[in-house]
C-alpha cells in the first residue's frame, strides 16, 4: 500500500489528521473546523469525503431504526386495538406489557393471539 494518505485505511487517516479516529460524539461543527484546519489538501479532501460518508451512513441507520420502531409501535397498537374491539377494555398493566415487547416474532405471535383469544385472560396467558 502506498504511503500516500489517501490510500491509508480510514482509521489511520483520521489518526494522522486528528490524533484519534472519528468519534460519534464529536459535534459536526467542531469536526468541520478541525478538518478545515488540516493543511494537507489531500488529507482534508479525504477527511471531508469520509465525513460526508459517515454522516450519510448515520442518517441511513437512523432512518432504519426509526422504521423499525414505527413497525414495532404499529404492531403493538394493532394487538391492543384487536383486544379492545374483540374483548373490551384492556388492563393498563397488560397494555404496558405489550408496549414493552420489541421482538418482531413475539409481536407477530401476539397479534395472532389477539385475534384468537376468547378472553383477556387467555391472551395474557400467551405473553
Amino acid at each position: 500500500m502506498p504511503d500516500d494518505p489517501i490510500h491509508q485505511p480510514h482509521d489511520k487517516l483520521f489518526k494522522g489528521a486528528f490524533g484519534e479516529p472519528a468519534n460519534a460524539d464529536v459535534a459536526k461543527q467542531a469536526f468541520d473546523r478541525r478538518v478545515q484546519s488540516v493543511t494537507n489538501p489531500q488529507i482534508r479532501s479525504a477527511a471531508m469525503t469520509l465525513a460526508q460518508q459517515l454522516r450519510q451512513e448515520g442518517r441511513q441507520e437512523g432512518r432504519q431504526e426509526g422504521r423499525q420502531e414505527g413497525l414495532q409501535k404499529g404492531r403493538q397498537e394493532a394487538i391492543l386495538d384487536n383486544l379492545r374491539l374483540r374483548l373490551g377494555e384492556v388492563p393498563q398493566g397488560l397494555a404496558e406489557s405489550v408496549h414493552a415487547i420489541v421482538d418482531d416474532e413475539q409481536l407477530r405471535r401476539l397479534h395472532r393471539a389477539s385475534l384468537l383469544a376468547a378472553s383477556i385472560e387467555d391472551f395474557s396467558a400467551s405473553l
